[in-house]
Order: C-alpha cells, then structure tokens, then sequence
C-alpha cells in the first residue's frame, strides 16, 4: 500500500494507518464507519491502528513509498506502541489512512481517506 494523506484541511500532526479485519467476500467498510476510538492491536479485534507517524516521520518514511500491512513492525508515538500485527489467514483487510491535525482553537481534527487495498 502506499499510503497519501491530505493537509487541504490545515496543518496534519499525525497519520494513522488503520486496518479492518473481515471475513472473505465482505466489502470493505465506508470511512464513515471507522471507529473515532480506533485503539493499537490487540488480539481479537476487527479495527485497529497499525501504525502512527508524526507527520514528520510520517513523510520521511511512508510517504510515496510501501507500507506493508502484517510485517510486525512496531511503531511508537506519543508514548503508546502500535503493532502492525501478522495478518490472519482467511481473511480480507481493508487499509485506511487518518490524518489527525488541530484546529486554530486547538481542537483535534482528523479525516479518513477512501480504503487503500483489500485482500
């Protein structure tokens, strides 16, 4: 996957790659249906954040570039470990991507792009 975020909305302090667990043949879900407290992986679950960048990391090493979903890799942000756990076999996963940025009265703001990639 390669992952693009939008900053047409201000100023972006992280990206979020979030992943969908479901079963084979279902559809991915619309952005609208992303939870807002999507957490890190835990096991078991169906939404879960795969990785957070700050927007600096964030285009340093993902942007324009593979994000591989599944590879194990672990993320730190903000004191909290996102893992990008091993996929479950017969299954299909959808990609989204967050931006999270804040607002000129320092509200937090955060939009979702379209699913990246099913498989």
């Amino acid at each position: 996957v390669a992952p693009t975020v939008d900053d047409s909305n201000g100023p972006i302090r992280y990206v979020d790659i979030i992943v969908h667990r479901a079963a084979l043949g279902v559809s991915s879900p619309p952005p609208s249906a992303v939870p807002s407290n999507v957490a890190p992986y835990m096991e078991g679950t169906v939404w879960y954040v795969a990785a957070r960048y700050s927007y600096t990391q964030y285009e340093a090493a993902v942007a324009g570039s593979q994000f591989t979903i599944g590879n194990g890799s672990v993320v730190s942000a903000g004191g909290v470990v996102y893992t990008n756990a091993p996929l479950w076999p017969g299954h299909a996963f959808s990609v989204y991507v967050r931006a999270i940025g804040v607002d000129d009265n320092g509200k937090e703001m955060s939009s979702i792009g379209s699913p990246l990639r099913e498989n």
